[in-house]
C-alpha cells in the first residue's frame, strides 16, 4: 500500500472517527536486516511482505474479539 492510498482512504472521514491503522516502513524492515546482518529486502521480497500483511488475518483479530461475546 502507498501512502496516496491510506490518505485516499481517510479523506472525508470527521476527524473524531476512530480507526485502527498499523503501518511499517520498508526502512524499518531494513534496519531489522541490517541489526542481524542480513541483506535488506529486495522490491519483491517487500511486495510479498506486504501482501501477507494484507491478508485477511486482519479480519480474524476482529471475528475473535466479536466471538469473545459468546464467551462471556
Amino acid at each position: 500500500m502507498k501512502v496516496k492510498h491510506i490518505l485516499e482512504a481517510l479523506h472525508g472521514l470527521d476527524d473524531n472517527e476512530p480507526v485502527m491503522i498499523t503501518f511499517f516502513l520498508k526502512s524499518h524492515a531494513d534496519e531489522m536486516g541490517e541489526e542481524n546482518n542480513e541483506q535488506p529486502l529486495s522490491d519483491d521480497e517487500w511486495s510479498k511482505a506486504v501482501e501477507k500483511y494484507m491478508s485477511d488475518d486482519h479480519i480474524e483479530i476482529i471475528r475473535s474479539v466479536i466471538n469473545e461475546r459468546v464467551k462471556k
